[in-house]
């Protein structure tokens, strides 16, 4: 998938008071088939895009007060990229919120193996690559915290949230 599986979103529901405008983007390349009906039917969405994430967010400066990222990241090796293109398109005291799988290998990203649904192929990524990748980007952070990220035949997958603040 590569930087084309992203959702940037100004805010979700759960943090609402920090959005300012109260409107909902969504960006995705994740099919043309989701992008097109199965979101469209939700009515839940300001607009769509289907666009790279870097590229989206670059061509929209200080558009958003909140980037959210749920299971987007995990299709990226070097987040530098991402982190930069998000400062950029967050107003100062934005939030930037994720989720990715956790590396073992703490200051760095892996690829998972390719064994089972959950992490296969995906990049793993540890807490203090994150952490230096942001503060690089400028990003101040808030929380680097383990979740269940997503559950494999009922089973929790382990994964990490992560909520970067904009100064």
């Amino acid at each position: 998938m590569g930087s084309t599986s992203w959702m940037p979103v100004a805010a979700p529901a759960w943090s609402a008071p920090a959005c300012a405008t109260g409107h909902v983007v969504w960006s995705a390349s994740i099919c043309r088939l989701q992008c097109s009906s199965g979101a469209k039917s939700k009515n839940v969405y300001d607009e769509l895009h289907q666009d790279d994430l870097v590229s989206f967010m670059l061509a929209r400066p200080q558009a958003y007060d909140v980037v959210t990222g749920a299971a987007s990241l995990i299709h990226f090796g070097d987040l530098g990229p991402a982190f930069t293109a998000a400062g950029s398109a967050l107003r100062a005291g934005g939030a930037f919120v994720f989720t990715v799988f956790p590396s073992e290998r703490n200051g760095d990203f892996s690829v998972a193996s390719l064994e089972g649904f959950a992490k296969g192929g995906c990049f793993l990524h540890g807490r203090d690559y994150i952490a230096a990748t942001a503060s690089a980007s400028g990003f101040g952070i808030e929380t680097i915290d383990s979740a269940v990220h997503e559950y494999k035949n009922d089973s929790p997958v382990a994964g990490l949230v992560v909520v970067l603040r904009k100064p």
